[in-house]
């Protein structure tokens, strides 16, 4: 046989992981989903967060506004 036979099965059979370290492998892929996942929820819970503060925040400044403007029409002396 030629030497460059060895020599190209040699990668590929490393290539390929022994029966032990498939598992971890696998187990190192799902713990990457998870974290990943974990990441995804964390991100799209504290983005609804900031909407919902944001939307609430200009509803009060709405609302005080409003107020105001029924105040100075109830009393239009006294808003200045």
């Amino acid at each position: 046989p030629s030497p460059g036979g060895p020599a190209v099965t040699l990668p590929r059979s490393s290539a390929v992981p022994p029966t032990g370290s498939a598992g971890a492998g696998s187990e190192w892929v799902s713990a990457c989903a998870l974290s990943s996942l974990g990441l995804l929820i964390i991100l799209v819970v504290a983005s609804s967060v900031a909407v919902w503060g944001l939307s609430k925040a200009k509803r009060r400044s709405d609302t005080s506004s409003l107020e105001k403007a029924s105040r100075e029409q109830l009393m239009p002396g006294k808003g200045q």
